[in-house]
């Protein structure tokens, strides 16, 4: 516009100064959040503190407002994506506890005039564990087996105890009563088999004591 355009001289690069490396919801949406509090904790000096929190992310004590400009990181083009190898079977799995979320949450919206505000906030906050629960089962990590045989059996539980089995009423009809089905007999699946991998890793830590 007026003559002032100028061509990039350099590839845009989109995305965040630090890279993305982890498929868990809380720390990809809160992670540059913790690690704020954590510099701002350790600095010595409430004016230290409160610089680290509201001053420019380069800045330290005795830098300007913003830091300096030649300690912001070069960012390389092309970005490296994080992109871990996935078995297809944990890709499936994934994907199928995946799906029903945006769904759930699309019902939670429509009848939430029907809810109490505890079943509405609970919903809402086991959406949020399945998400959590999904990033960490996708990463691999050791406590997964504990945290997907709580998230399948606190589903199983609430929903045979709070609502009728095989039906609820406003999932009777039509495709409703359908992906009800689905989701119940996908939980009951996995519930099974993280049951069963808690057994066998029960198995395998009372014949190791046995041999000590």
């Amino acid at each position: 516009m007026f003559g002032t355009f100028e061509a990039e001289k350099e590839q845009v690069v989109y995305g965040t100064v630090s890279p993305i490396n982890t498929f868990e919801s809380l720390n990809i949406q809160f992670g540059d959040t913790v690690n704020l509090l954590k510099r701002a904790w350790s600095a010595k000096g409430w004016s230290n503190k409160l610089s680290i929190l509201f001053k420019g992310p380069n800045w330290s004590p005795g830098k300007p407002w913003c830091g300096y400009i030649e300690d912001i990181p070069e960012v390389q083009y092309p970005v490296k994506k994080y992109d871990p190898y996935l078995p297809f079977g944990s890709t499936v799995y994934a994907v199928c506890h995946l799906i029903h979320v945006p769904l759930t949450y699309m019902e939670l919206h429509k009848y939430q005039h029907l809810m109490s505000p505890m079943a509405f906030y609970g919903v809402a906050a086991y959406l949020i564990f399945t998400l959590v629960c999904v990033g960490c089962f996708l990463e691999r990590r050791s406590y997964v087996p504990w945290m997907e045989l709580l998230r399948c059996l606190l589903y199983i539980i609430v929903d045979y105890y709070f609502f009728s089995w095989p039906m609820f009423s406003i999932f009777s009809i039509g495709h409703h009563m359908i992906f009800l089905i689905i989701i119940r007999c996908l939980f009951l699946i996995s519930g099974i088999i993280w049951l069963n991998n808690f057994y066998n890793v029960c198995i395998i830590y009372i014949n190791s004591k046995k041999l000590d």
